[in-house]
């Protein structure tokens, strides 16, 4: 909530002690950052201006410093000009700074509604952080936004989205606390309720919105799933207080530091969590496929008794006329046998024992190694199970340092997974779908990923993303796989809103790129071709 009203309110009141200040210099070092610098007769002050929806804020930044390289001066017309007034336009997030000559102006939207502007006293733009081209020149109105009463919104709105846009200025967060604090379902509809509990809701939005204005001290809080926010009050819905400040610059500033440390943790949470999933995904098939073949030993009989009957033969250098031979054992039963008749009936007894003996020794090894893989099967599920215990980075940096050795390599080597690459999709029983995200990226993954027996797919005639289906021992997958598969190219093509898309798909060992062709362009034979609709897995 660093861009809620009543924290641009007291945003405004700290910025304010910056009036007098000459501004510097007003300059961007990071993308979408603007930093204003002021000074008095012995101090420098940085304010900064977020446009990003996440970080969207304005406050003065005591910890900042300044880069050597890499940045950009923006704005030179107001350098030298001093600060005189700050001022919040009514009922909306928008605020001016009045200098000596020029106004700047910020809007507090996020993006991408959120800019910088500066006028003349004429009301005119001459500079312009975002759409310069179209802004500068152009008349500046304020806007004049009137707000209404929440019970007096359409019927059908729901108590907490009228509370959240009405004259109270409340926003989500702040309309969900009087939720709770009044025990009323915040999708109850304004029709529904009665003319007492109207004003009651009343009485209580007045009583928080003066705690909001009067409040001197401001917190940083989290929820159970670690969401953390910026409040002027305690929550009800977030119940942990992180940090406490009595300076809502500091507190904007720590909220954006923590949501930074919070969205690091997330993204190496996922990437364990998926690397340790895929894991127990591919020793799980590798287990069951182990069973099956360690429970049915019929094959290895059969190649076994195969070669023993071409053996029996009288004649075992002669070749067969045809492909299969039929023979009748001793206990008149009738065996057809598959040969190949540029061989000779012992050459194909040979094949058999030599198949049989293969057989048995991959019987013996899978015998061998199943324990093992049923032991790491169990400590990778007992891995995933403390991994989601885990709630800070410093502790899932320990543990990813602690399940080295159990998941094969380092843990720091998750940005060369395909995952970390390219679009992935788990279409069950085993098989992934990786996607392309561009043309380079498309090139990368058809050319080097890709093995010579995946299968290959894209969407037919238009634009779109290369899709790779990875196979495993040379197992056709089922029919609902390619489906799915050819469901999700026809959704990252240029044909996503069609009914239906035909899919091209072929092996990838028929897919070529042309000598000199553009990254993304390559050739394919023997494809075959599936009509699917456009949509991604659970849609």
């Amino acid at each position: 909530m660093i861009r809620n009203y009543y924290t641009i309110i007291k945003a405004i009141n700290e910025l304010k002690s910056l009036i007098g200040c000459k501004i510097i210099s007003v300059f961007s070092q990071e993308r979408n950052s603007i930093i204003i610098e002021f000074i008095d007769s012995i101090q420098v002050y940085y304010v900064q201006y977020n446009i990003s929806s996440q970080n969207c804020s304005l406050f003065i930044n005591s910890n900042f410093s300044r880069a050597k390289k890499n940045v950009i001066e923006l704005f030179q017309s107001v350098v030298g000009e001093h600060l005189q007034d700050i001022q919040l336009i009514e009922n909306d997030r928008i605020v001016t700074f009045s200098l000596t000559n020029t106004d700047l102006v910020f809007y507090l939207f996020g993006a991408p509604k959120s800019n910088m502007i500066a006028i003349n006293k004429e009301s005119v733009i001459i500079d312009s952080f975002k759409n310069s081209k179209k802004l500068i020149g152009e008349k500046f109105e304020f806007p004049n936004t009137e707000l209404i009463e929440f019970s007096k919104f359409p019927q059908e709105t729901t108590l907490l989205d009228s509370l959240s846009k009405s004259n109270f200025n409340f926003g989500k967060y702040y309309a969900e606390e009087i939720c709770s604090m009044l025990n009323f379902n915040p999708n109850i509809l304004i029709s529904d309720l009665k003319d007492y509990e109207i004003v009651l809701i009343n009485k209580e939005s007045y009583e928080l919105k003066n705690q909001l204005i009067e409040s001197i001290e401001y917190y940083i809080l989290k929820n159970e799933n670690n969401k953390i926010v910026l409040s002027l009050i305690k929550l009800n819905k977030f119940p942990e207080v992180v940090f406490t400040f009595n300076s809502i610059s500091k507190a904007i500033n720590k909220r954006i530091v923590s949501e930074i440390i919070f969205s690091t943790y997330n993204k190496e949470f996922k990437d364990i969590e998926q690397r340790i999933s895929r894991l127990i995904n591919k020793i799980s098939n590798d287990i069951q496929i182990s069973r099956q073949i360690v429970g049915d030993s019929a094959r290895i009989d059969e190649y076994r008794k195969w070669g023993e009957l071409l053996l029996s033969q009288t004649i075992l250098q002669i070749k067969p006329i045809e492909k299969t031979l039929t023979i009748i054992d001793y206990d008149e039963k009738e065996y057809k046998i598959p040969v190949n008749p540029e061989k000779t009936l012992l050459e194909n007894s040979q094949i058999y024992f030599s198949k049989a003996k293969k057989e048995h020794q991959k019987l013996e090894i899978r015998k061998e190694r199943l324990p093992s893989k049923i032991q790491k099967l169990e400590e990778l599920k007992s891995t995933l199970l403390k991994l989601k215990e885990i709630k800070s980075v410093k502790e899932l940096e320990k543990f990813k340092d602690n399940i080295k050795n159990l998941i094969g390599r380092k843990m720091e080597d998750f940005q060369n997974e395909p995952s970390a690459k390219y679009r992935t999709f788990d279409l069950g029983d085993g098989y992934i779908l990786y996607v392309g995200k561009n043309a380079q990226n498309n090139d990368e993954l058809t050319m080097k990923f890709a093995k010579p027996n995946d299968i290959w797919m894209h969407a037919r005639a238009t634009g779109g993303s290369h899709c790779v289906l990875v196979i495993r021992d040379n197992q056709k997958p089922p029919k609902k796989i390619l489906m799915k598969a050819a469901e999700i190219a026809a959704y990252y093509s240029q044909a996503r809103n069609a009914k239906y898309v035909p899919v091209a798909y072929t092996l990838k060992k028929y897919v070529r790129k042309p000598k000199g062709a553009n990254p993304g362009t390559v050739v394919i034979g023997r494809e075959e071709v599936i009509m699917a609709e456009p949509k991604l897995p659970q849609e």
